[in-house]
């Protein structure tokens, strides 16, 4: 009777927990891309400038990683639709009303998509009349 009974019990509990859906976590901060800011990430306050923004919200993109070589020094570089500004003071310089993305390229990719002068890594800044496909 004792068998009979856990062996029920152990059937019911294999059954309970087969036929419950998975359980999926919450959408959270914890789930966003860190390679992105996205548009309601930037509109979430007011920024004086770029550089702020960027700042506050990853700051860990203005640090920059890797050896420099000996011939050459390079520095983060920052691109806006694509166009080069130089480095990332010019993000001091450049207001956020426009900006609908922002995205960073850590070194081994920025190196791969735009050339070894931005050994570094880079930051792009996409603006509302600049881009045509919002999906990064």
């Amino acid at each position: 009777m004792v068998r009979v009974a856990g062996t029920v019990c152990v059937a019911f509990a294999a059954f309970a927990c087969a036929s419950s859906p998975p359980v999926r976590p919450a959408a959270s901060s914890a789930t966003r891309r860190t390679d992105i800011i996205g548009q309601d990430e930037i509109r979430s306050r007011e920024w004086n400038n770029a550089y702020e923004m960027i700042a506050a919200l990853r700051g860990n993109w203005l640090q920059e990683r890797g050896p420099d070589s000996f011939a050459l020094t390079s520095e983060i570089q920052v691109l806006v639709d694509g166009m080069r500004l130089g480095g990332v003071d010019m993000l001091r310089s450049h207001p956020v009303g426009s900006v609908v993305r922002a995205q960073y390229y850590d070194p081994i990719a920025a190196a791969a998509r735009f050339g070894l002068m931005y050994n570094k890594g880079a930051i792009e800044l996409f603006t509302a009349s600049g881009v045509t496909d919002k999906k990064p």
